[in-house]
């Protein structure tokens, strides 16, 4: 019986030893793809860098100025930059997840020929380097306008990673699903691209979701990203009330559609010739 024991403790040492090991594995895989993928993206020079900032930047300037000209106020706060910086950026970082795992496949079929290469690991890896991008570009942004604009501070750090963590899944599960559908149908990257435009200017990027009429608010509230705009905004704002935010929906959805992408992965693997 001790024998029987030992043997046990030892195989389950072992198990858990290979288990680490698989996974150590696959986290330098990981690793070596947000590296490849962010030369891929950026570049060599730091101007690459430069333009992950000044692109949101200069939207943002640029409605600024336009209501400034039309002498509209911002629809909540005194910063009409602030209230689009909030619902821009991390609307834009939904956006790039979702676009960046769209062609995550076709860009790395060279490396998926090698075993140690999984699909969900090219996935993996430019969620990562989208999701820390677009955390820098914030902080930049967010710190600039603070600093030097006198904008207020955030509420609740941890209310905007909550946001941001849910558009996250939002964008994993569709990119994935984009990605898997593209593998069949070439055409639907450009088909996705064109149909999703739309999105940018219904979600709540330019208004609060309580200021529609009742009709409207309905509509746009079976969209999950603006559950996630909602959340950021209530979150960076200390004021900001939201009679239309459900939490749970914006994180059901996402895992509901991670889910169904990873599956239909997992399905497109083992049907590949």
């Amino acid at each position: 019986m001790h024998s029987d024991i030992s043997r046990s403790t030892a195989s389950s040492s072992m198990t858990r030893e290979t288990v680490m090991a698989v996974l150590a594995l696959q986290a330098r895989v990981i690793g070596a793809l947000v590296l490849r993928e962010t030369r891929s993206r950026f570049g060599r020079s730091q101007l690459g860098y430069l333009w992950a900032v000044a692109e949101p930047l200069l939207y943002i300037v640029s409605l600024a100025l336009l209501f400034d000209a039309i002498s509209r106020h911002s629809p909540f706060g005194s910063s009409v930059a602030l209230f689009f910086a909030t619902g821009l950026l991390p609307y834009q970082l939904y956006s790039r997840v979702a676009g960046a795992l769209t062609s995550a496949f076709d860009a790395n079929e060279a490396l998926l020929a090698y075993p140690i290469v999984k699909p969900v690991d090219t996935l993996i890896a430019r969620a990562l380097l989208e999701i820390a991008t677009a955390a820098l570009v914030m902080i930049l942004l967010f710190g600039g306008l603070v600093f030097f604009a006198d904008a207020p501070e955030p509420a609740s750090l941890h209310i905007m990673v909550l946001a941001m963590i849910g558009l996250s899944l939002n964008g994993f599960g569709i990119g994935t699903i984009n990605a898997v559908i593209s593998k069949v149908f070439p055409s639907w990257r450009q088909i996705y691209d064109v149909a999703s435009r739309p999105l940018m200017l219904v979600c709540g990027v330019f208004f609060t979701l309580d200021t529609l009429p009742p009709g409207a608010r309905e509509v746009v509230s079976y969209i999950p990203i603006a559950h996630g705009l909602e959340l950021f905004r209530s979150g960076y704002f200390s004021g900001y009330r939201s009679t239309v935010l459900d939490v749970g929906y914006l994180f059901v959805f996402g895992l509901v559609l991670c889910l169904i992408g990873l599956a239909a992965e997992r399905l497109m693997r083992l049907t590949r010739p």
